[in-house]
């Protein structure tokens, strides 16, 4: 009798098992974040006079809900518990109820994106505007999501927008759109065609998640960028595991790009290709970082070690994917180069945070630098930064000062000497950090594929002294978010096609900022430019949303060639979701 009412039982729970809805937390909030969540949970942990919480983007719903339930909302004021009640119900409408093994959800977005600006001279490429490429919104997304039970979740993301490159470039009019056919009211037939740019499987529980598949990625809580990492591409073709608690989280990523070979020549300049082009070569960037919190949540850390690989005859050393290995043990110059990044952060008694980020490139150790030898140079970045909470009854507002520095060769790299003078250029292809993705393009020009290239890290690379100073304000529950921003550069002559060399030799040491650049001579000088932008965004309901962002930019020896210039952006957009 006992075996039979054990059965009926274990029958019982089976059933329910099966028969019960189950809460599936692995959907993934997206690097840009548009519902501002890890904003408004950085601000509850400074209200808590917590360090910040993890800065490794993107994150499931799993891990926001863990980082939610270490603040105790009774201890908030008022306008901080509407944070959180705010956070605690987007989070639950990105948890997906599941009847039964499998559901299949299909949003639909619609974006529609104005850009106006002034100068139709200087500044029209997409990456010249302040909100740039990464952040500007296709004109329609088809979302196909995929839940199974409470681990799986995965989505593949068809859009139908306007081309990153276009036969009349973007911005050489007053005003664009993000429309197809009226990118420059042109009626040009200007289809991105790269797409799905979020497609990926994500696979976890409570504690853990792996995502596999397409999606961007950022580590840091850098204002102007991060150092070790940012989100300069549209997307990144990875895979990372991740597992968290309240204290330390681990994160693995192995992260994959077409080799240089494939659209740069040895001298740096930009091959054109067209798609009969047989890709060649290999090279990834795998990583592990390890966060912890410590003297009674005050305190963060974190550190990250990278590995830059690359091989012209696709060969693969498969100890770069050992996700316990110490990359800076394998000694192969000729495949592989490594980084390191520290971060800490301290929060005051008075909603006070202080960050900082370190990044190691390059070093160098035990030599004499003399004019008689060469040397490596060094290649490091620092990011400073002071965020301090002034919320009050009525008004959220987050405040973040920072200061930042890249030194002139950092993320460069090459095989052999560089000498202009005598005509020699690289010999071979550098392990650098610096980046691309591969799309079509409608363009006759560009034989139908175009390179998106950017550094791996700072958007603005290195040789740059950057301030910047942003206000946050939220109000009405973070329906309405106000954002002020000042931002201050001074760059060196150094960018992402300089080649790089030893120093001390024939080359001078380009010390703090570089002034002459030795392979491009026609680039002298140091380039100034500060912007003062307003942004402001409203969420009208859960499914319908509009913003507007202003940029004034004033820029002294634009591209270092002796001119000054200025422009005024306007972009304003407006999204539903169906």
């Amino acid at each position: 009798m006992k075996v039979k009412k054990i059965c009926l039982i274990i029958l019982l729970c089976l059933l329910s098992n099966i028969l019960l809805a189950v809460s599936n937390k692995q959907y993934i909030i997206a690097v840009n974040d548009e519902d501002g969540l890890i904003e408004a949970i950085t601000s509850l942990y400074i209200k808590s006079n917590y360090a910040l919480p993890s800065m490794s983007a993107p994150y499931s719903v799993a891990e926001l809900e863990l980082m939610l339930q270490q603040i105790d909302s009774n201890k908030l004021d008022t306008l901080g518990r509407e944070t959180y009640n705010y956070v605690r119900n987007k989070l639950d409408y990105y948890t997906f109820e599941v009847d039964e093994g499998v559901a299949i959800d299909m949003p639909i977005d619609i974006n529609i994106e104005t850009y106006s600006h002034t100068n139709t001279t200087d500044y029209v490429e997409r990456d010249t505007w302040v909100r740039g490429w990464s952040e500007q919104e296709n004109l329609l997304d088809l979302n196909l999501s995929v839940y199974a039970n409470s681990l799986l979740y995965g989505i593949s993301d068809f859009s139908f927008g306007a081309a990153r490159v276009t036969e009349i470039p973007f911005g050489s009019s007053n005003f664009q759109t993000n429309i197809v056919g009226l990118t420059n009211l042109s009626f040009e037939t200007d289809i991105e065609t790269n797409m799905p740019q979020r497609a990926f499987v994500s696979f976890g529980g409570p504690y853990w998640n792996l995502q596999i598949g397409r999606d961007n990625i950022d580590w840091g809580a850098g204002l102007s960028g991060n150092l070790f990492i940012s989100d300069n591409l549209k997307y990144q073709d990875y895979f990372k595991f991740t597992t968290f608690g309240s204290k330390y989280k681990y994160t693995y990523l192995a992260s994959f790009f077409p080799h240089q070979l494939n659209y740069v020549e040895t001298d740096g300049f930009v091959l054109n290709t067209s798609q009969l082009d047989e890709l060649q070569g290999f090279s990834m960037f795998v990583a592990h970082k390890m966060e912890g919190r410590a003297l009674n949540n005050r305190l963060g850390w974190a550190l990250s070690e990278g590995l830059m690989y690359a091989s012209e005859d696709s060969t693969i050393d498969f100890r770069a994917f050992n996700p316990m290995l110490s990359y800076h043990s394998l000694f192969e110059k000729a495949n592989c180069n490594s980084i390191l990044s520290l971060d800490f952060d301290f929060t005051f008694s008075n909603r006070t945070n202080l960050y900082t980020q370190i990044v190691i490139d390059d070093l160098v150790f035990g030599l004499t630098e003399s004019t008689d030898s060469s040397y490596s140079p060094n290649a490091y970045g620092i990011i400073l930064g002071i965020k301090r909470d002034f919320s009050t009854d009525n008004i959220s507002l987050l405040s973040t000062f920072e200061v930042a520095y890249t030194s002139p060769y950092l993320y460069l790299r090459d095989k052999g000497e560089t000498n202009p003078s005598e005509d020699i250029v690289q010999e071979g292809y550098g392990i650098n950090f610096i980046v691309a993705t591969r799309e079509f393009s409608n363009t006759y020009s560009n034989s139908g594929i175009i390179w998106d290239k950017q550094f791996l890290g700072y958007k603005f690379g290195g040789d740059a002294l950057v301030i910047n100073f942003n206000n946050r304000y939220g109000f009405h529950k973070n329906k309405i978010i106000v954002e002020t921003n000042l931002f201050g550069m001074i760059h060196g002559t150094f960018d992402i096609d300089t080649p790089w060399s030893t120093v001390g030799g024939t080359y001078d040491d380009p010390g703090f900022l570089s002034l002459i650049n030795f392979y491009d001579t026609s680039k002298t000088g140091l380039s100034y430019t500060g912007v003062a932008g307003l942004y402001s965004s409203l969420e009208i309901s859960e499914n319908i949303k509009t913003f507007a962002q202003f940029d004034a930019i004033v820029s002294y020896n634009y591209d270092h060639e002796g001119n000054n210039s200025s422009d005024f952006q306007l972009t304003t957009g407006f999204s539903i979701s169906f």
